[in-house]
C-alpha cells in the first residue's frame, strides 16, 4: 500500500534516466482535475448514502484509492497510446528500410515523421529522440529498443524488441523479419480494436447503470421528502446503506472488469 502511495505522489518514475510506463504520474491539471471529481464523488456518496458530512471525512481516505485507480486507468491509456504510436513508427522504419536506409538512420528519420502524426510531446516522440541520441553516441540501437521494451508496459512492444534485439545480434535478414513481427503486432491491435468497438455501446450501458441508483434517490427524495429518511441518522439505517454502498462498489468494479480486454 505505502509503494502504490509512493508512486501516486511520485511525478514520473524513471528507469536509467528514462521514462517508466508502467507507472503514471499526474501532471498539475490532472491532480486540479481528477482529484475535485474524486471529492465530488465522495461528497456523493457521503449526501446519497448517510445525508451526514460526517459521513464526508469518514470517507476521505478513499480519496487515495479513487486517485491511484484514477492513476491505473491513465496508465493504461498512455501504454495503449505508446502501442499504436510504436506500430507507426516501426511501419515509418520498415518503409525507409525498403527505401534503402541503414537501420540506424531509418530510426532517425522516423523520429521527424512521428513529430507530424502525434506532435512534438508525444511519447514515442520522446522515445526516438532518446534513440537518435543513443546512436550519436554510439550506443547500440538493439540495447535501446530493447530497453523500452522492458520499460513500456506493453507486451507487444517486449516481445518486438526482443525478436528484433535477436534479429540484430545474428545479423538475419532484419527487414523481412521487422515486416513479419509488425505484422503480427499490427493484427492483434486491430483485433483489440474490433473487440474495443463490439463493447463499447454495453460499457455505455454499465456507465449509465451505475448513476441511475443516484438518480432514483434524488428523486424520490424530491417528489417524497422523508421517503427514505428512516435509514439516515439511526445505527440500523447505516449498516443498511454502508452494505448498499459496498453493493454498489462491488458491482461497479465487476462491470469494470468484465469490459476489460485482455488479449
Amino acid at each position: 500500500m505505502f509503494h502504490k502511495l509512493k508512486q501516486l505522489f511520485t511525478p514520473e518514475y524513471l528507469i536509467q534516466g528514462k521514462k517508466n510506463y508502467f507507472t503514471y504520474g499526474f501532471n498539475k491539471k490532472e491532480w486540479i482535475v481528477l482529484g475535485g471529481k474524486n471529492l465530488g464523488i465522495l461528497l456523493l456518496f457521503s449526501y446519497f448514502f448517510y445525508q451526514s458530512i460526517w459521513a464526508f471525512f469518514l470517507l476521505s481516505p478513499l480519496w487515495f484509492y479513487l486517485m491511484m485507480k484514477e492513476q491505473q486507468t491513465k496508465g493504461e491509456q498512455q501504454r495503449m497510446e505508446l502501442e499504436q504510436q510504436f506500430k507507426e513508427a516501426m511501419l515509418a522504419v520498415l518503409a525507409s528500410l525498403q527505401a534503402g536506409y541503414s537501420l540506424e538512420n531509418a530510426f532517425m528519420a522516423c523520429q521527424k515523421d512521428m513529430v507530424i502524426l502525434f506532435g512534438q510531446k508525444s511519447n514515442i516522440v520522446e522515445e526516438l529522440g532518446f534513440i537518435s541520441r543513443g546512436i550519436h553516441n554510439h550506443i547500440p540501437l538493439e540495447g535501446m529498443v530493447l530497453n523500452l521494451g522492458q520499460r513500456s508496459g506493453s507486451e507487444e512492444i517486449k516481445e518486438f524488441s526482443d525478436v528484433f534485439h535477436i534479429a540484430k545480434y545474428s545479423g538475419g535478414g532484419i527487414t523481412e523479419i521487422l515486416q513479419k513481427t509488425i505484422s503480427v503486432i499490427q493484427e492483434k491491435m486491430e483485433i483489440k480494436e474490433e473487440i474495443e468497438t463490439t463493447i463499447h455501446e454495453k460499457k455505455l450501458e454499465s456507465q449509465i447503470m451505475c448513476v441511475i441508483p443516484f438518480f432514483i434517490i434524488f428523486y424520490m427524495n424530491l417528489t417524497s421528502p422523508g421517503y427514505f429518511q428512516v435509514l439516515y441518522h439511526n445505527f440500523l439505517g447505516v449498516i443498511i446503506m454502508t452494505v448498499c454502498m459496498v453493493l454498489y462498489v462491488v458491482g461497479v468494479t465487476l462491470a469494470g472488469k468484465i469490459a476489460k480486454i485482455s488479449l
